[in-house]
C-alpha cells in the first residue's frame, strides 16, 4: 500500500469514528488545533518525531499537553500517526478529512487566485455562479497572486477555471505563433 493510500485509509477510519460519535466537526477542529500547536511549537514537533525518544515518552507528553483540549479518540489517532512515523503528513490528512466532510455535506471548496483582495459582493457572485454550475454549496479560500495581470483563477475539485488577462494574452500569443507557423509552411 503506498503512502497516499495509507493516509486515505487511516483518515477514513478517523472520519468513520467521528460519524459514529456525532463529532465530525469536533474532530476536524481538534486536528486543526493540533496542527497549529505543532506549527507554533517546533520543539514539540521535533520531540514527537525524534527517533531518540520512546513512543511511551511521546504519548505521555501528548497526553500531558493535550488531555484537556483534544478528545481521546483524536489523541489516539495522533499517537498512531506518531508511532507509524507519519505525523509529517498531518496537513495532508487534514485535507483528506476536510474532503470527506465536504463530500458528505455537498460542499465544494473553491480556491480563488486574484491579484488583489475581493470584496464580499464579488465573492458572493463567484460562489453563486459556481453553485449554479455544480449544484453544490461553495466555500471559498482566497489567495493573492501578483503574477495575474487582471482577472481570477479558480480551482474547484481539481478543475481550473481561468478568467485572467494573462491567460488571454497567452491564448493570443499561441494563436499568433500558430498563424506564423502555418504561413511559413504554406510558402
Amino acid at each position: 500500500m503506498n503512502n497516499d493510500s495509507l493516509l486515505i485509509k487511516v483518515t477514513e477510519g478517523l472520519y468513520s469514528n467521528a460519524l459514529q460519535h456525532h463529532s465530525v466537526i469536533l474532530y476536524r477542529e481538534n486536528l486543526k488545533f493540533f496542527s497549529w500547536l505543532l506549527e507554533k511549537n517546533p520543539d514539540f514537533y521535533n520531540f514527537l518525531n525524534s527517533p531518540f525518544n520512546s513512543n511511551k515518552d511521546k504519548e505521555k507528553a501528548l497526553d500531558n499537553i493535550c488531555q484537556d483540549v483534544i478528545v481521546s479518540e483524536v489523541r489516539v489517532f495522533i499517537k498512531m500517526l506518531i508511532s507509524n512515523k507519519i505525523l509529517a503528513n498531518l496537513q495532508q490528512i487534514r485535507n483528506i478529512y476536510d474532503d470527506l466532510l465536504n463530500k458528505d455535506e455537498n460542499v465544494l471548496e473553491a480556491k480563488i487566485y486574484t491579484p488583489f483582495s475581493l470584496n464580499d459582493e464579488q465573492i458572493a457572485k463567484i460562489k453563486d455562479a459556481f453553485h449554479k454550475k455544480t449544484n453544490k454549496q461553495i466555500i471559498v479560500k482566497e489567495y493573492i497572486d501578483k503574477n495575474l495581470i487582471a482577472g481570477i483563477r479558480v480551482i474547484i475539485n481539481g478543475t481550473l477555471y481561468e478568467y485572467s488577462m494573462s491567460s488571454e494574452l497567452d491564448h493570443i500569443k499561441n494563436n499568433l505563433i500558430n498563424q506564423i507557423n502555418d504561413n511559413e509552411e504554406e510558402k
